[in-house]
């Protein structure tokens, strides 16, 4: 069991130190995996070849143009297997996770996917993902209220937490954000991403017609979805709250876009299998290219971290015991 006292980007960063110490596993850092395409050897079988990978210094909050401005190229090398543990690599090539090179490799598995985790043409999402809103807000002086974590049946926030109530997290933390700064953190319902995302797509068609992604702005983070959020928060902590919360010294929402996997069907048999469903991964069939992530269960199991965790044993385990 691992605990991250400093949230889940310390986690992360804990267990790439810890990976690296072996002398095994190198991280590129400020890079992505852009594509991926087969490397034949030069002399070798038709039936001999590898993943070259390729990246570059483009991000996942970029707009289509961006990407497209984007001309550095890392090769990062050819490899005998490729997991990917990102959902979005399926999306259609205008997503900035979209992972070139996947579609003309694995046309007919992208399908697959795609028709599996329910991509909906016009709202250019995958439906089987649902999507979130989070709020952090600072107050200039503690609320003292009589909780530290509360779920509601509010049909905007649904859960709601001071930042300092996090396991063996400390009080000085919040002193970061200003001197006597109390933070919380609110988790909106499903039911208002979704209408957040109607009023404000997360993509869009350009005059030719061609979908666009459409960034995260500043504007709106700290705006509308924000503004309703922190209303919800103040009337719902009203009778409660010691002192008023006054105006927040600080605010900003964040959109997810793809949150956590929903309940879905079982995947039903095609007369062509072209992804094996293991127990805890997929596989595409004779492509050494694996799927793991919490998305790749369709029960209720799978809506929490430990699921991914799971999948991320059940190929290693899987890949070892292949070898």
């Amino acid at each position: 069991v691992a605990v991250s006292t400093e949230g889940m980007a310390s986690f992360c960063a804990w267990l790439q130190a810890r990976a690296m110490k072996s002398g095994r596993v190198k991280v590129e850092q400020m890079r992505r995996v852009a594509s991926m395409r087969k490397k034949h050897a030069t002399g070798t079988a038709p039936s001999t070849w590898a993943w070259e990978l390729v990246g570059d210094r483009a991000h996942h909050e970029m707009a289509t143009e961006q990407l497209e401005d984007s001309t550095n190229e890392d090769i990062l090398g050819c490899y005998d297997v490729v997991i990917l543990t990102e959902h979005m690599a399926w999306l259609p090539e205008w997503h900035p996770c979209s992972l070139q090179g996947l579609h003309s490799s694995c046309p007919k598995a992208v399908t697959w996917v795609r028709e599996t985790l329910r991509y909906d043409d016009k709202a250019r999402r995958f439906k089987s993902i649902a999507p979130l809103f989070t709020l952090m807000v600072a107050f200039e002086n503690a609320l003292e209220l009589p909780f530290a974590a509360a779920c509601t049946k509010d049909p905007v926030v649904q859960f709601m937490a001071r930042q300092s109530s996090r396991p063996f997290a400390s009080p000085k933390e919040e002193m970061k954000v200003h001197r006597r700064a109390e933070c919380w953190v609110l988790v909106s319902t499903v039911d208002f991403a979704e209408t957040c995302l109607q009023d404000e797509t997360m993509s869009k068609k350009d005059d030719k017609g061609r979908v666009r992604y459409r960034p995260q702005e500043e504007s709106y983070l700290r705006g509308t979805p924000a503004d309703q959020m922190l209303a919800v928060f103040v009337k719902l902590t009203e009778k409660l709250r010691k002192r008023d919360c006054g105006k927040p010294v600080y605010m900003r929402c964040q959109r997810w876009g793809a949150a956590f996997p929903l309940c879905r069907e079982e995947t039903k048999a095609r007369s062509e299998s072209v992804v094996t469903e293991r127990d805890g991964f997929w596989e595409l069939v004779g492509e050494n290219v694996f799927c793991i992530g919490d998305y790749v269960r369709p029960s209720s199991d799978a809506r929490h971290v430990e699921a991914a965790v799971q999948s991320a044993h059940a190929v290693s385990k899987h890949l070892h015991d292949q070898k």
